[in-house]
């Protein structure tokens, strides 16, 4: 039986295309693969940036609070001087 033109072992052009689109397919998989990780990657780094952030800000936050807490604190006369002020001031005015 002769072998038709369709049963022939393809050759040439037909290879040679068939061995491209091959390896694009290869390369676009291993690229979506190494794509998704680095999505995964990036994502990573986002929530830890997140969060850095936010521990920054709470400790600025903080201490920015805590300065006039801490003078307010030394500044403001203690129980007893509020006791004693009345007649401290009775006596200097008269």
């Amino acid at each position: 039986m002769p072998m038709t033109m369709n049963s022939e072992p393809s050759t040439g052009v037909a290879d040679g295309e068939l061995g491209r689109v091959l390896e694009e397919a290869m390369q676009r998989a291993f690229t979506d693969a190494s794509n998704v990780r680095a999505a995964e990657k990036l994502s990573q780094i986002h929530r830890a940036t997140g969060t850095r952030f936010a521990l920054w800000s709470f400790g600025i936050v903080s201490m920015c609070s805590l300065v006039p807490a801490v003078l307010t604190w030394m500044l403001m006369p203690s129980r007893a001087q509020v006791i004693q002020a009345p007649p401290c001031r009775a006596r200097v005015a008269g």
